[in-house]
């Protein structure tokens, strides 16, 4: 009876190590979310993907041809998140270690993440 107990604890923490999915976004900063206050917020693709998305087709240097995202609406992440503060720059990391500093008022107006947006390299 033990060694079945043993071999049913090793399966559950066998599926459960599977199940985990690693974090792809963390959200830093003075964080409201459900009337709770939070420092730092970890999300799994999953997590993101079921969101609000929003869509966009646009051209860079990477790339020859008009490329098209689909991702988390930016806005409406920003305005649930920290809509009770004024935010001044958002910091971006990608999982490759590319950052960039986002003056997010110039940028929020411009809605550049709305449902077939399509924005063009200048």
């Amino acid at each position: 009876m033990k060694l079945m107990g043993r071999i049913l604890m090793l399966l559950l923490w066998s599926w459960q190590a599977q199940a985990s999915e690693p974090v792809v976004l963390t959200l830093l900063g003075d964080i409201r979310l459900d009337e709770r206050q939070y420092e730092r917020l970890d999300f799994t693709l999953s997590e993101l993907q079921v969101m609000p998305q929003a869509e966009i087709t646009t051209t860079h240097p990477w790339v020859s041809r008009p490329h098209h995202y689909r991702g988390v609406d930016l806005n409406r992440l920003v305005a649930r998140l920290f809509g009770h503060r004024r935010v001044v720059t958002l910091h971006l990391e990608a999982l490759n270690g590319f950052s960039v500093a986002v003056d997010w008022p110039q940028v929020s107006p411009l809605n550049p993440f709305s449902p077939g947006r399509t924005m063009a390299r200048r």
